[in-house]
């Protein structure tokens, strides 16, 4: 054994300035003290004065100057002595050295490295108080150590991704709430502040699909809100898109009538077999002309064509909202049927009643071309009341 090592042996057999002054703790075997630990022990002032003839020597040290409290002087050594090679006791001197400042978490990750059986020990006293002081912090690098203490910390996860969203780094939030689920499981709390995030990030779809599976697992009057307005969001933006073809135009043809209904109710339409029309000649109303006649909502003439250019009345738009309501499956607890000094269409007095559309002075105008305004008015209207009515 080099003499270096045996004095190591001896001079970490009775580490008394532990607790400076309390009772005498053994960390190894007790071997007859040396006469460099017996001066750490006895006269730490002396053992500072010895010469450094290895790494132990310089070990030793550390721990004299530990003993006297000088702290700046013990991490000096200890760092020395790990520059060397020497790990197992200059982490756990260095751990030391940071508990007595209060640092209990850089403490515990000192005490990490040590393979010494006192650290381990270390590890378990100061656990508990290492983690609150990380979560304490308003730092990012020193919070996420604390998953390094506690890689089950829920706090750390979500005040993390806290910081990171006040940041509006949505990328980062994103993924420690993800660790987080990953570490606990589909937790409530961390299900719900994934979705804030997404639809924050602009992610409306994912978050839907993880409201969807909170609703399912831990169903909240909160999530359940959420759920409807981020869906209804996402098909404001689809109605958006699907009727810029229409937009800017007055009064409307079957073409446009069929685009308006394909953008409000399209993903909602049945499917059936589409009918054989020859007069498709405008991408942007094609699927949606084959989408309504196919559900049975507009009508294909005998020679197959659809007419895509001819204007609605008041009175058709009417007859095929009527049918959009009887697709739909709406209820009504009460109808009623005003009457109407220019039409006694049942469709007319039907959207009368419901509100959706308007009969100034008992006109209801059959034959007037519907507008714009009135077709995008009616449809909110009609699309209001299928929202409220559905069950989700």
């Amino acid at each position: 054994m080099r003499p270096g090592k045996f004095l190591l042996l001896f001079s970490l057999s009775a580490m008394i300035f532990l607790s400076c002054g309390g009772p005498r703790k053994v960390f190894l075997t007790p071997h007859p003290p040396s006469k460099a630990w017996t001066d750490v022990e006895r006269n730490p002032q002396k053992a500072i004065s010895f010469e450094e003839e290895s790494v132990y020597d310089i070990e030793t040290k550390g721990f004299a100057y530990l003993r006297l409290g000088q702290l700046d002087k013990a991490e000096e050594y200890f760092k020395k002595a790990l520059d060397m090679g020497e790990e197992e006791f200059s982490y756990l001197g260095l751990g030391m050295v940071e508990e007595k400042r209060g640092n209990l978490l850089q403490a515990y990750l000192y005490y990490m490295k040590s393979v010494h059986p006192e650290a381990d020990k270390k590890l378990k006293e100061i656990k508990n108080r290492a983690l609150s002081q990380a979560l304490a912090s308003s730092s990012p690098e020193e919070i996420s150590k604390a998953l390094i203490i506690d890689p089950q910390s829920k706090e750390a996860y979500i005040r993390l991704a806290q910081i990171y969203i006040a940041k509006g780094n949505y990328f980062l939030a994103s993924a420690y709430v993800k660790k987080g689920l990953e570490a606990l499981g589909d937790d409530p709390q961390l299900l719900l502040l994934y979705a804030k995030v997404l639809k924050m990030d602009g992610k409306i779809e994912d978050a839907i699909e993880v409201l969807k599976k909170l609703n399912s697992l831990y169903p909240s009057e909160e999530s359940r809100e959420m759920l409807f307005n981020l869906e209804e969001e996402l098909e404001r933006k689809r109605i958006k898109e699907r009727l810029k073809p229409v937009m800017g135009k007055v009064i409307l043809s079957r073409g446009d009538l069929a685009l308006i209904i394909y953008a409000y109710f399209g993903d909602v339409l049945p499917e059936g077999r589409p009918p054989i029309i020859t007069d498709l000649y405008r991408g942007e109303e094609m699927e949606a002309i084959l989408k309504v006649t196919s559900a049975g909502l507009m009508r294909v003439y005998p020679d197959h064509t659809f007419l895509p250019d001819k204007t609605v009345n008041r009175l058709a738009f009417a007859r095929i909202v009527f049918r959009v309501i009887r697709m739909l499956n709406i209820k009504f607890s009460s109808l009623s049927f005003p009457v109407l000094n220019d039409t006694n269409s049942y469709e007319a007095r039907a959207m009368v009643g419901l509100g959706i559309m308007e009969a100034e002075g008992g006109n209801f105008k059959p034959y007037d071309t519907i507008k714009l305004e009135e077709a995008i008015s009616a449809m909110e209207k009609l699309r209001k009341i299928y929202r409220e009515g559905r069950v989700e």
